[in-house]
Order: structure tokens, then sequence, then C-alpha cells
């Protein structure tokens, strides 16, 4: 039979070797978990890097419709340009509602004009045939962002 001696000996190694047991198991689950947690922050990133990456690229006719529009607003009086942004802010307007932009009808008429013969704004004609000047959907976004744009209001 086993002394006490022995007995205590032996439940303290199996006790000891227990707790390390569950010290290094813990320390591995620990470790897949935080492995696990960077694997997805990293696939996170990486796809967040992708999207900036393709948000960072200018789409060449994107480019081209801004240096466009920026180069053709130069010849533009400081009232044509004025009319220009309560057109592009109203997207559609009928010539009767012009006055409504404040601007003079001959800044206005000369607006249109330019607009017209760059095709930045067309005519639809109604059942009544009443006519409705729409700025171009195509070029819409672009003369916001480069008539409100803050560097270039002073265009």
């Amino acid at each position: 039979m086993l002394s006490l001696a022995q007995f205590l000996e032996s439940a303290g190694a199996g006790l000891i070797l227990s707790i390390l047991g569950t010290y290094l198991l813990s320390r591995r689950k620990g470790a897949e978990a935080l492995d696990a947690e960077l694997r997805s922050t990293s696939t996170a990133l990486q796809y967040k890097v992708k999207e900036l990456e393709q948000a960072a690229i200018i789409d060449p006719i994107r480019e081209r419709r801004g240096n466009d529009v920026h180069e053709w607003l130069a010849d533009f009086s400081d009232d044509e340009l004025n009319f220009i942004r309560w057109l592009v802010l109203n997207k559609r307007s009928r010539a009767e509602d012009w006055p409504k932009s404040k601007v003079n009808r001959e800044a206005i008429n000369t607006a249109m004009g330019k607009l017209r013969d760059r095709h930045l704004v067309f005519d639809e004609f109604n059942d009544r045939r009443e006519t409705t000047a729409v700025v171009n959907p195509e070029y819409c976004d672009t003369l916001a962002r480069v008539l409100f744009s803050p560097k270039t209001r002073t265009i």
C-alpha cells in the first residue's frame, strides 16, 4: 500500500501536470481565437483597401467630362455662371421660370446658347409644344461638382 507521503507526492505531481496542461490548452485556444480574429480583420482591411484603390481610379470619361466642363465654364461671365448654378440646382426649367434665377435676360440667353452648343442642356417639348430646358444628365453631376466645389467657386 502507498504511504501518505507517496500519495501526496503523486497527487501534487498530478495536480501540477493538470494545471500545466490546462494552462497550455487555454493558451492554445486563446492563440487560435486571436488568429481567427486577426484573419477576419485582415480580410476586412484587404477588402477596404481594394475598394479605396478602385475609388481612387478616376473613370477616364468622368475625368474628361470634368476637364471639358471646367474649360467650358471658364468662358462664362459671373452672371451666366450664376444662372447655370440655378439651372443645375433645378435640373429642368421652362423659360418663364428663368427670371427666378435673378440674372439679367441677356446673360440667361447667352448662357443658354453656350450650354446648348456644348450639349450641356437640351430642350424637351411636351404635348402643348412647351419647351423645357433640361440639364444633360450625363453632365449634371460634373457641372454640380465643378460649379459648387469650394476650390472652383471663382471660375
